[in-house]
C-alpha cells in the first residue's frame, strides 16, 4: 500500500471528525438537555473529559454498523478471542468475496467424500496406469475413485475461486 501524503492523511482525519461529529449529533438527539447549558462550568477540558468517557462506550456497542469502507492501514490486525473464537458471516445467505472478487454466499459441497481405501498409493502423487492387466478386476473401481477425487476436488476448486481465495 503505498504511502498517505500529508494532504491524505488531513483528509481522513477530517472525515473521523466528521463521523464522530455525526455520532455525538445522534446521541444528543437521542437525549436533550434539560435546560442550559452552564457555560461557566463547561470547558475544552471538560468536553474532551466527556468524549474520553463516552465515545468508548458507543464504540463498545455489540452491533457496529458501518456505512462506508472500513480500511485497515498496514500492520494492524484483527484480534480475536481464543475461547470461543469468532465468526466472519453468521449465515450461509450471507455474502463474502476476496481480493476483489464478487462477493458470493457459502458455496454447498454436496456430500462429504466416503473414502473406503484404507491404504496404498504415493501421498499426494495419483499414478498413471499404464497396464491394467493386473488390475482387472479392480479397474473400474480404480477408475471410479480418481473420478471421484476429481469431481469433489473440482467443487473445492471452484468454491475457492468463487470467493476469491485463489485464482
Amino acid at each position: 500500500m503505498p504511502q498517505q501524503t500529508e494532504e491524505q492523511r488531513q483528509k481522513r482525519q477530517e472525515q473521523l471528525v466528521d463521523q464522530i461529529r455525526q455520532v455525538v449529533s445522534e446521541e444528543l438527539l437521542k437525549h436533550p438537555f434539560e435546560g442550559d447549558i452552564d457555560k461557566q462550568s463547561v470547558n475544552v477540558e471538560r468536553v474532551k473529559e466527556v468524549i474520553r468517557e463516552i465515545v468508548p462506550t458507543l464504540l463498545a456497542r455489540s452491533i457496529v454498523s458501518i456505512e462506508g469502507n472500513l480500511q485497515l492501514l498496514d500492520s494492524r490486525n484483527i484480534i480475536v478471542g481464543s475461547t470461543t473464537g469468532s465468526k466472519v458471516a453468521t449465515s450461509n445467505l450471507q455474502k463474502l468475496g476476496f481480493w476483489g472478487i464478487a462477493p458470493i454466499i457459502r458455496p454447498t459441497n454436496g456430500a462429504d467424500l466416503t473414502n473406503n481405501v484404507t491404504d496404498g498409493g504415493t501421498t499426494d502423487q495419483i499414478d498413471n496406469f499404464t497396464d491394467l492387466s493386473t488390475y482387472a478386476n479392480d479397474a473400474a473401481t480404480i477408475r471410479n475413485n480418481i473420478y471421484q477425487l476429481a469431481k469433489k476436488l473440482k467443487v473445492v476448486n471452484d468454491a475457492l475461486r468463487g470467493m476469491g481465495l485463489m485464482s
